[in-house]
């Protein structure tokens, strides 16, 4: 049976579905957007993030004193690249790219053509509701370089919405603010120059000592070597290595019957340099082991590898 339902019988309520999220490229774990220094002319920063995560009985040991900059994963929820106005021949061994390997020119035109070109005609601007013309209060004006930021559709869904837009640029010595208009214009507030040098003499103040933090990033770390002596049924290792204050561990790998599989054995603290091993086995098996050192930045290559044949019986 079918039945058929009057207008009366229908009620629609009408609500707004949004939702509201933030990135931070100060402190955030997965998204990294960084200036490049082929546009800045600055150095370039290390894309460095070190987290050892948790070993045994041992706390995770997570390098925030001294993470440069994070990496950008391919899920970050947007990515940054920069467009540039490139003109002339096109040498794809030579043309300016960016950190994910796209060119810099080709965003430039590509956002030039969807968003910014002259035609005034909205079937041909992408996002336009109505045609562009300055009665529209929207300004579509392109600058021979920008920064690109793209967030997918499934992140903000269809659309933004107006005055909701807030970047905090944090970037030079006097904090900004940009937000949007409404009309899909962007406007910097206050502080957009330096109050240091408009008002007073601020000399350079130079702090007398140091500051030995991150020392030891760019140490590197000895590599042990390992030595064996068999017992009953036991495997003695020890192991030697040349002395330094930052040594934080070792990680004892051991392999049995094939050189190829080596697993983690135990992780032993940094004034440990001998470990007794008692495999468990009912036949005459070989067993490989080998050995790194770590820091709290840094882990060396593996030792010389030692072998030994036991006949265990249980």
């Amino acid at each position: 049976m079918i039945k058929k339902l009057k207008k009366y019988q229908i009620k629609l309520t009408p609500f707004d579905a949004t939702k509201e999220w933030e990135l931070s490229t100060s402190n955030n774990q997965d998204l990294l957007l960084m200036d490049d220094p082929s546009v800045t002319g600055e150095e370039p920063v290390a894309l460095e993030y070190i987290d050892y995560g948790s070993i045994n009985q041992f706390e995770p040991v997570d390098n925030f004193e001294c993470n440069i900059a994070l990496e950008q994963q391919p899920d970050d929820l947007a990515t940054v690249q920069r467009g540039l106005n490139v003109s002339g021949f096109f040498y794809p061994e030579l043309d300016p790219t960016n950190q994910d390997g796209t060119f810099k020119r080709v965003i430039w035109h590509q956002i030039n053509t969807m968003f910014y070109n002259q035609y005034k005609d909205p079937t041909k601007i992408w996002g336009a509701t109505n045609i562009d013309f300055d009665l529209s209060q929207t300004k579509r004006k392109i600058s021979d370089g920008f920064k690109l930021y793209g967030i997918p559709t499934d992140v903000f869904g269809n659309t933004i919405v107006p005055f909701s837009i807030t970047f905090e640029d944090t970037s030079l010595d006097d904090n900004f603010t940009i937000t949007d208009d409404g009309n899909a214009n962007l406007f910097a507030g206050s502080n957009l120059f330096s109050t240091k040098d408009e008002l007073g003499n601020h000399p350079n103040i130079f702090i007398v000592g140091s500051n030995d933090t991150c020392n030891q990033y760019f140490d590197v770390v000895p590599v042990p070597f390992l030595s064996l002596a068999q017992g009953n049924s036991t495997n003695s290792l020890s192991w030697t290595i040349n002395p330094t204050s930052s040594l934080t561990g070792f990680d004892l790998q051991r392999s049995a019957g094939s050189i190829n599989d080596f697993k983690t054995l135990v992780i032993l603290p940094s004034s440990s340099f001998n470990y007794d091993d008692f495999p468990v086995s009912d036949n005459t098996t070989i067993y490989y082991y080998r050995i790194s050192a770590f820091t709290l930045l840094h882990t060396s290559s593996f030792s010389n590898i030692v072998e030994n044949t036991l006949t265990i019986i249980s």
